[in-house]
């Protein structure tokens, strides 16, 4: 139970507009894989972007 409430608590979800368009991607992207900042760490990404908006879910447990 305490490491579901640790996943919920460092966790995030971060929604960024670009408003440069010439660096807007025309054709949608997706990525779907664990950061390697600090090897030892257990975060897990997922990004979604396309046009001028990217959405990315950082899944994390606080375990660092």
């Amino acid at each position: 139970m305490k490491k579901i409430l640790n996943t919920f608590k460092y966790s995030s979800f971060k929604i960024s507009i670009q408003l440069n368009p010439l660096q807007w991607r025309w054709i949608p992207f997706y990525f779907i894989g664990k950061m390697n900042e600090w090897p030892d760490e257990n975060v897990y990404q997922f990004l979604f972007g396309w046009i001028f908006l990217s959405i990315r879910v950082y899944i994390d447990d606080g375990s660092w």
